[in-house]
């Protein structure tokens, strides 16, 4: 434990209640100690802090050995399955598992972009709720061919705006393979055309944009890993993801430039150097400074996953803690003015989207007339 400079407080918090997993170890043989007897161990004393010290100590001892990524989601959408009335398990148990065994097709044949396992855990979870709001308000409802499309309207009607036409077509997808599986004998929803939904998240107005810059300027020094933050996702449309993928080595101080991995690489202005260097600064004081890889870390004593990235939910705490916007509204923000300056064919170039993504800040059609006008005089 003294590897990693823990405190004897500390030892003691992240030890709790280790003691009773510890006498469960003497009833079993080495073979048996495995990371599912570790968890199932847990669960039944209850876990707390030692749950995460410890399964992390012991995995990086090599004592036991890590779940693959599939594993712990097929888990949880195995969690997600057994919480839904029985009726309904057994069409969900085959989406889950036509879906992984797509995704192992797709990874055998070399797919650049295989369906991921958060997305088909997020897939379940997405019926599982409907499920349970459905039997809910509807006492009628006892298997999947007592879904109506007035009641899925109803169900829809209940989500965000911003949600709801995405979980349609999810939803019609699902009943196609139920219908193939004959769990239904027709799909109790319409496909039709996917519809233009409003920008639930707008941008920041002009004298937003002045004061969080002025802000950045004026306290970012003595708030430099929040203001850092702020200021890739703000000044050059950092997706969260992005930020905690980013490395130590990534990072060139001479050139004032960040190598990015699939997108354009970030130039950092002179107030954004000064940001990095108060932050380098303050990372050495970090527990685990030297064993992650990463440019962004915690400052956890509780961390014995040494090269492990920051959650994008932190990153987004530390956004909006500093900005009291999130990191979407700031992204959204910058490519509005970029698209607005120098037209949505910009955005492609200089931070690497999409051109469906693109178009949704402009017309690029719509950009070069303008610009003819302008060449012409006539503007």
């Amino acid at each position: 434990m003294i590897s990693y400079h823990k405190e004897q407080k500390e030892v003691f918090r992240h030890l709790r209640n280790a003691a009773n997993i510890f006498i469960a170890m003497e009833d079993i043989s080495p073979k048996e100690l495995t990371y599912d007897w570790l968890e199932s161990t847990f669960e039944y004393y209850g876990k707390n802090k030692a749950w995460r010290s410890l399964s992390g100590f012991m995995i990086g001892r090599k004592i036991i050995q890590a779940p693959s990524e599939n594993d712990i989601y097929k888990k949880k959408c195995a969690k997600y399955i057994a919480k839904v009335p029985e009726s309904f398990q057994k069409c969900l148990k085959w989406y889950a598992e036509d879906k992984f065994a797509l995704q192992e097709r797709q990874i055998s044949n070399n797919a650049s972009s295989p369906v991921k396992g958060s997305t088909i855990e997020s897939d379940i979870c997405s019926l599982y709720r409907m499920v349970r709001w459905i039997t809910e308000n509807y006492e009628t409802v006892a298997h999947w061919t007592d879904f109506t499309e007035t009641i899925i309207n109803q169900y829809l009607l209940s989500l965000p705006i911003s949600n709801r036409e995405c979980s349609r077509k999810d939803l019609y997808q699902f009943f196609k393979f139920a219908k193939r599986k004959r769990c239904v004998f027709t799909i109790p929803i319409t496909d039709y055309k996917t519809r233009e939904i409003p920008r639930v998240c707008e941008s920041l107005t002009h004298q937003e944009q002045r004061m969080l810059y002025h802000k950045i300027k004026e306290d970012g020094v003595s708030f430099p890993y929040e203001a850092l933050l702020t200021s890739l996702c703000f000044l050059h449309a950092v997706q969260s993801m992005r930020i905690r993928e980013i490395k130590l080595s990534a990072v060139d101080v001479e050139k004032n430039v960040i190598h990015m991995k699939d997108v354009p690489d970030i130039y950092l202005m002179p107030i954004e150097m000064v940001l990095l260097t108060e932050y380098m600064q303050m990372r050495k004081e970090f527990p685990n400074n030297e064993s992650n890889s990463h440019l962004f870390i915690k400052r956890t004593r509780g961390d014995y996953f040494p090269d492990n990235p920051i959650a994008k939910e932190f990153v987004t705490s530390m956004v909006r803690k500093f900005s009291d916007f999130t990191p979407r509204a700031l992204r959204i923000t910058c490519l509005q003015e970029m698209s607005a300056l120098n037209g949505p064919n910009f955005l492609r170039e200089a931070y690497g989207i999409s051109a469906t993504h693109a178009g949704r800040y402009g017309s690029y059609e719509e950009y070069l007339v303008e610009e003819a006008l302008k060449d012409a005089g006539l503007n």
